[in-house]
């Protein structure tokens, strides 16, 4: 065997025997390079309007890991045309979220452009997010929290999260109490949502957990509080609406405790009860604090 490339390949040299042994060491350069590679390549041709195409990356990482690139695929030629907002059909045309039940493994692409469509995907392991996707607006990152996180997907050219109808989804985000912030003040927040319904109810709504500098340790449930706000109704499918959640008292207090600058604030955000059998969309680039 000579040793070639970068990854070491164990290459047959000239004059090697055939048979079961030459195969076997085809078969394992095959195999390194396979497993070196971090990229995907797929192609689905004629994928029908409102229809879903599972591709298996293999990677066994999470979604967010994860930068999925979607392109117009000619089956003449093969040319590929990289889908963005202003191309026909639309990146917002398709929702690109992880494969249901196979959430490490796969990626899920929906076409939602009114038309049979064919695509190529390529799916990078590049330890970002997906094209399009977005971080915590205001410089919050929402995370995944337990063992039920909302499911990060791509519609509209942009990454949201997909409350599903009573499956105890949560996200968190530390919120940190800016020094100049005046005590006494109520403490808010503003979230974007929609949802593809265009009647019923929908809610999301938060605990916040106070954290003290200086106090208590950053894992502290001690003070928490519930956001009193109420379930909307659908009137549009897809309706942009911003709710806005109360994460202190009016008077700026947590569970009877004074937030004081440079505290931290860590955020739950849950689905409550509501009656929309679709899943609530959660626009996370779009969160907006308030403090006064």
């Amino acid at each position: 065997m000579t040793v070639v490339s970068r990854s070491q390949l164990d290459h047959p040299i000239a004059g090697t025997i055939g048979g079961a042994a030459l195969h076997t060491a085809i078969e394992l350069i095959y195999s390194k390079l396979g497993d070196n590679s971090n990229a995907r390549y797929f192609t689905e041709d004629a994928l029908a309007d409102a229809a879903s195409q599972d591709f298996d990356h293999n990677f066994k990482c999470s979604f967010d890991e994860l930068t999925v690139i979607l392109y117009g695929h000619n089956t003449g030629d093969g040319e590929l045309t990289r889908l963005t907002g202003a191309t026909s059909p639309a990146l917002g045309d398709f929702t690109i979220e992880a494969t249901p039940g196979s959430l490490t493994t796969g990626v899920r692409v929906t076409n939602n452009s009114g038309g049979a469509e064919d695509i190529a995907v390529i799916i990078l392991h590049s330890g970002g997010g997906s094209a399009g996707g977005g971080g915590g607006g205001g410089g919050l990152a929402w995370n995944d929290e337990g063992l039920a996180p909302a499911l990060k997907a791509q519609e509209n050219g942009q990454q949201v999260y997909k409350y599903e109808a009573a499956a105890g989804q949560t996200l968190s985000v530390f919120l940190k109490v800016p020094s100049t912030y005046t005590a006494g003040k109520q403490v808010k927040m503003l979230l974007a949502l929609y949802s593809p319904s265009s009647s019923n109810t929908i809610l999301l709504r938060t605990t916040a957990y106070l954290i003290q500098k200086g106090v208590d340790a950053v894992s502290s449930v001690a003070n928490s509080r519930i956001s009193t706000n109420v379930a909307i109704t659908n009137t549009l499918a897809d309706q942009y609406r911003e709710i806005e959640v109360d994460l202190s008292d009016s008077s700026g207090q947590i569970n009877g405790v004074s937030v004081s600058p440079s505290d931290l604030i860590k955020v739950n955000l849950v689905r409550g009860t509501d009656t929309d059998l679709e899943a609530i969309r959660f626009i996370p680039s779009a969160t907006e604090a308030k403090f006064s």
